[in-house]
Formats: structure tokens, C-alpha cells, sequence
């Protein structure tokens, strides 16, 4: 990489436009940035850092510094434009950082935000050609083609020689710190966290199977209880080797007293339940001899009851056997009740039916009503036709009636529809209008609503913009009185730093001590120190002038935002005012924007509410259409029956007088033929009556004489001498039932006493004692609890002897798949702690960042002892250590070894000099490792910071000797130094000028005088 040219604008203390051309410096190979303290030396390698990468060097980049000059005026931006070559592209970098510019339009800031371009030059056209504009897309281009991070860049290219004396003197720590930014060792470092992660987790898992397993050791503990093992509880902590082989251990003990109590309860269950048999055996004798000798005592007892009831029993049979003879009588009893039943029904029939017949008639036989009856009946038959046309005629005056009522409501329709269709079209058009009223409504209410909403939104932004305007005329007057204030401070710390620049030499000349190297020219003789004047100015008051001016340029910086903030949102919402508003027009104010929208809002309502309408206007213009088609329907249908009703009309007409003829003939001397054929059914109904009851009683009368002659024969067969006596002889059915039941009780009972009384069992139960079923019960009833007590004891001890199985086999599960766990457990630990450096099998205790590290500080001190041995004329060697310090880490210890004593030294035991150009040696050792790991890119521009003045004119010779052969691989090296020796020696010189305006640069190359 070598740089070409470095354009810087209104950046740091150059308020103006500042060129750098390093072609011309690096044509001698080696040249000299130099100028007095504050001018900004260092902001030139600032500004090549920010073209670079976005921003300086990390201790530069202090919160809340700004970039921009404060010398540089209103409307010039601040911008770095740096010319490079990388690799065989020409490239050309432009940025400028988010900055306050003043606004186009309007008084006040803005802020612009940061801008990049990036350019490629093509020899072949001779042109810049644009590749990107993308912050993102340029900081990953340029960080590929250098190869290195903005911290490597810092290191490798910018030459902090304060860092490297530090990093020679520094401990493990330290170094460890600024090599592991170098080389990016994070990911070795993410490695150690992760194996600890891991470690960590597995632990973590292996503990909480402990856990489930110690956790199942006390279940089957609570399990055992009542056990010789649950007075022992088992020993040890989640994590410990044993604890698994302990918990089985204890579970197989347990199980074996659980299984041998399960016997043991078994042979007590069985003994139990024989007792309880012996028991039961014995109740049930004693209940058998109590129930034998009661029954013997029932039996004696019911055949005393039996004696005292054997009369009755004798009375009841002799009823029954009466009433079994005279069963024989009883049909020809009933037989003779049912006729004189029939006989006297049939006379009251025939009395009741004379009595409705003529008095000619009532005396009269059978026969002579039956003629009679026949005679009517043909009169009757003569009547059908007739009766056939005096109900049709009934027919026809209900059909003309009919007729009338339908054309009475045709009429009604068609004179209703004729109405209604004389104002259809009318109606029509109005309904049309109004469905087409309310259409236009609703999309004059949409675009009321498009309206309305822009609109509100412009009243509520006039608001903000009446009280942004208030408070951008606040924050105005608030930034001018910061500006006044920060410039005073400005001015005032200018002049303290001013008188104190000039009287520095005195106050450093105070810190001179005979022997020891002067601060500026590192001269150990001081021939003529400076002297202090009346007006000097000490540092503590240059400091307190100086924070004076920072805390007014913080607070002008936060009137500025402040107002810029402001400023903005006024803009916007006056912007929003005027959105959709003509060009040339002028505001509106709250009042009128307020106006417009209640306007618009009760046009809208009125709108939305008539557009509402609509559906119901057109349901209203539907129906009416459909009311429409109907009444032309029901008019056309009435039309049509009128016409048939006039055909039907006649047709009755003609009908009804054939008819009148028939009813003539048939009406006789009655209304109607109806009435005369009703005279001849009653009275034919009633001839058939009278007949039908004088057969009857005739046939009665001849059946009941029949039914006494039968009766008083079955009688005197029977054995009873009057047919009375058979009849109070017999028995009715309930009776003779409940005598029977009686008689065959009393038998029944008789039969089952001697039965009883008979049985072996019972009469020798009686000859013995008492029987005592209490005391056996009581005996089974203590069998019975005894059994229930040592079944419960068996199920509490199989549920044990279950439980602790189910609970063993859990735990020999868990160990099971604990052991994948623990052997995982085992392995990530121990690559943990060997990473970590806590292992014995890592017996320098490194970590494996620390072993990294370590590998690369051993390149870079080979490296550097190249360099160190030209320096020091052979003397001086850098070597890696990596042994042990104390609590520090190993691997990482620095020592010089010294060629003259032979000895191996700390490298904190040089002298200023001596460690200057060690550093320097360490640096660009560094500087050639960090190079090949970014891929070998060529540094062709390298800058040194400070330290030539602790250097003897034979060693600065030689630093030089080793600097300037830097130029054999096409190096340019800047150094920036105040050492006067060194402007003499370096020709090519790059001076910084500092003034009141800002700072300023000046070239000189070669015997060319300084030019700007």
C-alpha cells in the first residue's frame, strides 16, 4: 500500500484546504513531519486513518468529539480525500462525517449526514471511474484490500512509538491485551468460553441427574418405611463419582427386605384365614342347632292353633259340599232369570212402541204392521228423483251465490289495480331519483372523507408550527448567547495558551537536573536554561481556560442541535401545512384550517347519512317494481275469470229449469220434497219399531216357559225339593273361593306341623342344650379382623415391595443414561481445563489465547532482533520467555539479551534510549508479522511518532542506517519528531504550521525551499 496524495478540509485545526503530497515526500525515501506542539502533526495521521476506515485512531476517539475545524467557516464541509495505491488499483477514497451545514432554505443548521465515495482510476481511458457511494460496501473493500483492521492499521502503518516502549516494559497482561487486537485471537479465545460453556452445561446435566437420582433415593426411602434400610439414608452430593453405584446399592438392600417382609406377610395372611374358617365353621353349627330347635317350638305351637280352629273348618266344608250339588241347578237357574229378563223387556218395548202408532193401529198384529210398512216404503221410492233435484237445485243457488261474491272481488281488484297502476310511472321515477341521490352521496362522502383526514392532519401541523415557532425563536436567542459565551472562553483560552507556549521552555528548564536528557532535544548538558517571566502562565490555568472553552463549546454544540432539532420539526410541520396547497399560497392559519375541517366534516356527516339511504332505496324501488309486475298479474287473472263466470252463469241458468218440474211433481202438499220424504221415513221407521217389538215379546214369552219347565226338573235331580232351595244352596264365586282357601290353609298348615314335627334333625335338636350363636359370632368377628389386619399388612407390603421395584428400575434407567452424560462430562472437562490452563497435563498452565499469543510474539521478536542487532551495533538480541511470572499468565514474557555481559535481561532494564530503538525494532518487527498474516500485503508508507531525541548522535545514525534501508523494499517512512538534529539530517520535510486561522502545511523536498 502506498499512499499518493492526502487532501484535508476543515478537518481538526486545518480550517481550510490543506494538501499533502507524498510522492514528492517519499521520493527520498525517508522524510520528516515535524512542527511545534498543538499544530496537528498527529490529525494529519488522523485524517489518513479517517479516509481509511470512518474515524480515527481508537484513543482520538474520544465520545462527543467532533471532526470538524472550528476555525473553518460557515458553509465549507469537512472532507478527507486520500489518493492510494493497493496491490496494482489505484484508488481514490473521499468521506466527510455527519456535520451541521446551514440550510438552503430558511435560517438555521441541518445535519447532513456522513458521505463516502469511492473512486478506481483506469490507465487505460485515463479516467476516474465511480464504484461505490455505500458506507458498508467501501469499509469491507478497503479492509480486503489492505488486509488489516483499523486497530492493525494504527499499529502496523502509524508507528506508536509511546505503545511499544509501554508494550516492551508492560507485564502478560498488557501484552497479551494489544496482541490479541493485533492478531484477532478472539475466536481461540471463544474456544476456551465455549469448552467452559460446555463443561459448564454438562455439569449442569449431570448434577440434575444426581439430583433425580438422590430424589428417587428418597422416594424408596418414604417406600421402606417400616425397613431396616430406611434408617440408613444414602450418602453423598449432586456431582460426586459415587452416587449412583451408592444408589443402587441401597435400592438392592431395600428390595431384599422388601421382599423378604412380603413372605413373612403372606404365611401370617394364611394362618389368619384358616382361624377365620375354624371360626366361621362353628357359627354356623351354632346358627344350624338354634334354627332346628326354634323350628321344633313353631311346630308345637302351630299344631296347638290347628285343634282350636277344626270346627270351623268342619262348618266351611259341609257349605262347600252344598254348594257342589247344587252347581248342577245353576244353569238351569240362569237359563230361567236371563228369560224372565227378556220377557220383561221385550213387553215394556212393545208398550212404548203402540203407543207412538196411530190409535187404528194399536191393537194390530205383526202381519197386519208389516204390510202396512211396505205400502210407505214404495210411496218413498217414488220420491228419489225429486229428492235428487231439490239437491241439486240447493247446489246451483250455492254455486250462483259464489259466482256473485267472486265478481264482487274482481271488481274490487280491478278497480284497486287500475288505481294503482294510473300512478306507477310517477311513483317509478321518483324512487329512481332517489336511489341515484343517495349513489351520489356516497362517493360525495368518500371524497369528503379523502378530504377530510389531510385536512385535520394540516390544523394539527399548523399547531405544531405556531409552537415550534415560539420555541425555535427561544432556542435562537439560546445558541447566540452560547456562541457569545464560547467564543469569549475561545478567545480567552487562545491568549493563556499563547502566553503559556511562550514561556514553556522556562517551565520545562525547572524540571532540568544536571546528567539527566533534556525532554525536547534529550541533551544531558544544559548550558543556558530558559528563565521564567512576569506574565507566565502555569499549566493548571491553561487547564482551567481550556475547560472553560470545552464546557462552552458543549453547550453552543447542544444549542445547536437543540435549534437544528427544532428547526426540523418546524419545517416539517409547516411542510405538512402547505401539502397539498398551491405553490405560491400563502399559510393558512390554525383558525382558518379549523374552519375547513368542521366545514368538511358536516358536509361529510350530511353525505354519509344520505348515502346510508341507499340500500333502503333500492329494497323500496325492487319491491315496487315486483308490486308492479304483480298487480298487472292479478288484473289480467281477474279479466279472465270475469269472462268464464258469465259462460258458467248461463249454464245454471238453463239447468236450474229442468229442474222445477221434478220439485213440483215431488214437493206434494209439503215445502219442499225433502220435508214430504222425511214424513214417510219417520213413520215407516216407526212401523218397523212396533213390529219388531210384538215379535219380540211374543218370542219372550214362549222362552220363559221353557226355562221354568227345565229349572224344576234339574232340581229334583239335584236332591233339593223346590227349586228355592237349590238357588239358596249355591255359593257366589268370591265365596266360594274364600272358603276353599280356608279349608286348604287349615290343610296345608295340618300337613306341615306333622311334617315338621317328623324330621330327624329337629326332634333330636330338641333334647339338646340351648344353642349360644353370640359367643361363636363374637369369635368370627375377632377371626374376620385379625384376617382383614394381616390382608392389609400383605397389600402394604406388595405396594412396597412394587414401589421400591418400580423406583429401582427408574433409578437404574437414570444411571443408564447418566452415563453418556458423565463420560461427555469427563471429556469436555478435561479439554476445558487444558484450555484454560487449570490442568496438570498443561504444565505451563497456558491458555490457549496465552499459547497463541505466545507464537506470535516469538515471530515478532525474531523479527525484531534483525533489526535491534543493526541498531545496536551486535549487541542486543529480543527473545521470547515463556515462563511463569507469579499469578500472571505464562508464554508471553519479553526479554533482551545482551551480547557484552552474556546475560539475559528484563527488557524494563534499558535505558531511554535503548528502549527506543527496541521499540522501534519490536514495531516494525510487528509491523512485517501483521503484514504476512494479512496475506502479505505490501506496506509501502510507514510513519514513526516521537523518541529520536533519547538518542546518542552515533545510535541516531544507526537508526537512521536501519530506516533509510527500509527504501530497499521500496518504502517511503515519515517521522514525526521536534528533534532539531533531524531537520538537518532529513531533507524531505513536511512542516505543520499553527496560527490563529488554523494550521497550516508546508513541503520541502530535497534543497527546495518550504512551500504551502
Amino acid at each position: 500500500m502506498r499512499l499518493h496524495r492526502l487532501e484535508i478540509t476543515a478537518f481538526g485545526p486545518f480550517g481550510g484546504t490543506q494538501t499533502v503530497d507524498f510522492d514528492a515526500l517519499s521520493a527520498a525515501g525517508l522524510f520528516l513531519l515535524h512542527g511545534p506542539t498543538g499544530a496537528g502533526k498527529t490529525s494529519v495521521l488522523d485524517a489518513v486513518c479517517f479516509a481509511l476506515y470512518g474515524s480515527v485512531p481508537g484513543v482520538r476517539q474520544t465520545p462527543g468529539a467532533t471532526l470538524r475545524s472550528d476555525h473553518a467557516p460557515v458553509g465549507t464541509s469537512t472532507e478527507v480525500v486520500l489518493e492510494l495505491t493497493v496491490g496494482d488499483r489505484r484508488l481514490e477514497v473521499t468521506r466527510r462525517p455527519a456535520q451541521q451545514r446551514p440550510k438552503k432554505r430558511g435560517g438555521g443548521f441541518t445535519t447532513e449526514k456522513a458521505q463516502t465515495w469511492l473512486r478506481e482510476y483506469d490507465p487505460a481511458t485515463r479516467a476516474w471511474n465511480g464504484l461505490s457511494r455505500s458506507h458498508q460496501e467501501i469499509g469491507e473493500e478497503i479492509t480486503q484490500l489492505v488486509g488489516m483492521s483499523r486497530e492493525q492499521f494504527c499499529q502496523v502503518v502509524l508507528l506508536p512509538q509511546g505503545d511499544f516502549a509501554r508494550f516492551l516494559r508492560a507485564d502478560a497482561e498488557a501484552r497479551g491485551k494489544l496482541l490479541g487486537r493485533l492478531f484477532d485471537t478472539r475466536r481461540f479465545a471463544a474456544v476456551e468460553e465455549r469448552l467452559a460453556e460446555l463443561r459448564r452445561a454438562a455439569q449442569q446435566q449431570v448434577e440434575e441427574g444426581d439430583e433425580r437420582l438422590l430424589g428417587l433415593a428418597h422416594r424408596m426411602g418414604q417406600a421402606a418405611g417400616g425397613l431396616a434400610a430406611a434408617r440408613t439414608a444414602v450418602e453423598g452430593r449432586p456431582g460426586d463419582p459415587g452416587v449412583a453405584d451408592a444408589v443402587l446399592t441401597w435400592a438392592a438392600v431395600a428390595r431384599t427386605e422388601a421382599s423378604e417382609a412380603l413372605d413373612i406377610a403372606r404365611v401370617r395372611l394364611d394362618a389368619a384365614e384358616a382361624r377365620r374358617d375354624a371360626a366361621r365353621a362353628a357359627l354356623d353349627a351354632e346358627n344350624d342347632l338354634a334354627a332346628r330347635q326354634a323350628r321344633h317350638a313353631d311346630a308345637l305351637l302351630r299344631r296347638e292353633r290347628l285343634t282350636a280352629h277344626a270346627p270351623e273348618r268342619d262348618r266351611l266344608q259341609a257349605a262347600l259340599d252344598r254348594s257342589l250339588k247344587a252347581d248342577g241347578v245353576a244353569p238351569a237357574l240362569g237359563l230361567r232369570q236371563d228369560a224372565e229378563r227378556e220377557h220383561s223387556t221385550a213387553h215394556a218395548a212393545r208398550a212404548r212402541s203402540r203407543a207412538r202408532l196411530p190409535s187404528e193401529l194399536a191393537d194390530a198384529g205383526a202381519e197386519h204392521l208389516s204390510a202396512r210398512e211396505h205400502r210407505l216404503r214404495e210411496e218413498l221410492g217414488g220420491l228419489e228423483a225429486a229428492r235428487r233435484a231439490e239437491r241439486r237445485a240447493a247446489t246451483i243457488a250455492d254455486e250462483r251465490a259464489a259466482l256473485a261474491r267472486e265478481a264482487r272481488a274482481d271488481d274490487d281488484v280491478l278497480r284497486d289495480t287500475s288505481d294503482w297502476l294510473a300512478g306507477w310511472e310517477p311513483r317509478r321515477t321518483a324512487l329512481g331519483e332517489h336511489v341515484e341521490a343517495a349513489r351520489d352521496a356516497a362517493a360525495r362522502a368518500e371524497h369528503l372523507a379523502g378530504r377530510l383526514e389531510p385536512a385535520r392532519r394540516r390544523r394539527d401541523a399548523a399547531r405544531r408550527r405556531d409552537t415550534l415557532a415560539e420555541d425555535t425563536r427561544a432556542a435562537e436567542a439560546r445558541l447566540a448567547d452560547a456562541r457569545e459565551r464560547r467564543n469569549a472562553a475561545h478567545e480567552t483560552w487562545l491568549d493563556v495558551k499563547s502566553r503559556r507556549l511562550e514561556g514553556i521552555a522556562a517551565e520545562l528548564a525547572v524540571t532540568l537536573a544536571p546528567g539527566d536528557p533534556c525532554q525536547v532535544c534529550g541533551s544531558t548538558a544544559h548550558p543556558a536554561p530558559a528563565r521564567s517571566t512576569a506574565d507566565h502562565v502555569d499549566r493548571a490555568t491553561e487547564d482551567a481556560a481550556y475547560a472553560a472553552y470545552t464546557g462552552a463549546e458543549e453547550t453552543r454544540t447542544a444549542a445547536e442541535r437543540a435549534l437544528a432539532v427544532t428547526r426540523e420539526s418546524w419545517s416539517t410541520a409547516r411542510a405538512e401545512v402547505q401539502a397539498g396547497a398551491p405553490a405560491e399560497s400563502p399559510e393558512p392559519t390554525v383558525e382558518e384550517l379549523a374552519r375547513e375541517v368542521e366545514e368538511l366534516t358536516g358536509l361529510h356527516a350530511e353525505a354519509h347519512a344520505l348515502a346510508g339511504q341507499t340500500h333502503r332505496a333500492r329494497e323500496t324501488l325492487a319491491r315496487a317494481e315486483r308490486e308492479y309486475e304483480e298487480r298487472v298479474a292479478a288484473q289480467r287473472a281477474a279479466e279472465r275469470r270475469v269472462a268464464a263466470r258469465t259462460s258458467r252463469r248461463e249454464a245454471l241458468d238453463r239447468e236450474q229449469l229442468a229442474l222445477d218440474e221434478e220439485l213440483t211433481r215431488g214437493r206434494g202438499a209439503f215445502a219442499t220434497v225433502a220435508e214430504h220424504a222425511t214424513r214417510l221415513e219417520r213413520r215407516i221407521a216407526l212401523l218397523v219399531d212396533a213390529t219388531a217389538t210384538v215379535r219380540a215379546a211374543e218370542l219372550a214369552a214362549r222362552r220363559l216357559k221353557e226355562a221354568d219347565d227345565r229349572l224344576a226338573d234339574a232340581a229334583y235331580r239335584a236332591g233339593f225339593t223346590t227349586p228355592a232351595e237349590a238357588a239358596a244352596a249355591l255359593l257366589r264365586e268370591g265365596e266360594r273361593r274364600d272358603h276353599q282357601q280356608r279349608v286348604d290353609a287349615w290343610q296345608a298348615e295340618a300337613a306341615a306341623v306333622a311334617d315338621r314335627l317328623a324330621e330327624p334333625g329337629t326332634a333330636a335338636a330338641a333334647a339338646l342344650a340351648p344353642a349360644d350363636p353370640a359367643a361363636a359370632g363374637a369369635a368370627h368377628t375377632t377371626a374376620e379382623r385379625a384376617l382383614r389386619e394381616a390382608d392389609s399388612a400383605l397389600a402394604a407390603a406388595r405396594e412396597r415391595a412394587t414401589g421400591l421395584a418400580g423406583l429401582s428400575r427408574q433409578a437404574l434407567t437414570e444411571v443408564r443414561r447418566l452415563g453418556p452424560l458423565r463420560e461427555e462430562y469427563d471429556r469436555v472437562a478435561r479439554l476445558a481445563a487444558l484450555t484454560a490452563g487449570t490442568s496438570a497435563e498443561n504444565e505451563r498452565r497456558m491458555r490457549l489465547e496465552s499459547y497463541v499469543l505466545a507464537a506470535r510474539l516469538e515471530q515478532v521478536a525474531a523479527a525484531a532482533t534483525a533489526r535491534l542487532q543493526r541498531m545496536s551495533s551486535g549487541r542486543y538480541t529480543l527473545v521470547h520467555s515463556d515462563a511463569r511470572s507469579g499469578g500472571k499468565r505464562a508464554g508471553l514474557g519479553l526479554h533482551v539479551v545482551d551480547a557484552w555481559t552474556g546475560n539475559e535481561r528484563d527488557t524494563a532494564t534499558l535505558s531511554g534510549g535503548e528502549t527506543f530503538f527496541a521499540s522501534l525494532a519490536l514495531a516494525l518487527g510487528l509491523a512485517d508479522v501483521v503484514t504476512d498474516e494479512a496475506g502479505g500485503v505490501r506496506l509501502d508508507t510507514l510513519f514513526i511518532d516521537e523518541g529520536f531525541g533519547s538518542l546518542d548522535e552515533q545510535t541516531l545514525d544507526e537508526v537512521l542506517d536501519v530506516l533509510d534501508s527500509l527504501r530497499e523494499r521500496d518504502r517511503s517512512v515519515g517521522i514525526v519528531s521536534h528533534v532539531g538534529d533531524l531537520r538537518r539530517r532529513i531533507p524531505a520535510q513536511m512542516e505543520v504550521v499553527k496560527a490563529r486561522d488554523g494550521s497550516a502545511v508546508r513541503l520541502r523536498t530535497g534543497g527546495d525551499a518550504l512551500s504551502g
